[in-house]
């Protein structure tokens, strides 16, 4: 979906921010996790986990940890690794839609803080359109706590 790649681009860009350029060269750009979801309060927030620990975080705070194991053994799968989650990005998301359907974005905030997920609010722009919904992944206003 061309929807996919703009919020992947998006997240990228967003990671790029935040990480060294040994990890970048670590964790490439072809891989990993990133997905648009919506929120309790009808916002709508990309997340990103391009590296292990982020992924780690990701699954703590969601607290979908045992869940991400488990589907890790079905699908013989690892998740520590980009590729893997980037093969299994659809069922990652399908799995953690809900939990960020019923939360807002001040709930986020909370649950990212002093964790290294990389998250953002997406900003709506002119014309109704979503930042982060472009090809141009300047185009993401971040408002959330990012951490490393």
């Amino acid at each position: 979906m061309s929807g996919d790649v703009a919020v992947h681009d998006a997240a990228c860009a967003i990671v790029g921010q935040l990480v060294s350029p040994a990890e970048v060269r670590e964790i490439g750009w072809q891989g990993g996790f990133s997905r648009e979801f919506a929120t309790a309060d009808g916002q709508r927030v990309v997340v990103a986990a391009l590296s292990r620990q982020q992924f780690a975080d990701l699954a703590a705070a969601t607290r979908l940890a045992g869940t991400f194991a488990f589907l890790e053994r079905v699908l013989y799968a690892d998740f520590s690794a980009c590729g893997d989650l980037y093969a299994h990005r659809t069922t990652i998301a399908t799995l953690l839609a809900p939990w960020f359907a019923r939360r807002t974005v001040a709930d986020l905030a909370s649950a990212f803080t002093g964790t290294s997920v990389p998250w953002a609010r997406l900003q709506t722009l002119p014309g109704g359109r979503m930042a982060g919904q472009t090809v141009t992944p300047t185009a993401v206003l971040l408002t959330g706590r990012c951490a490393r």
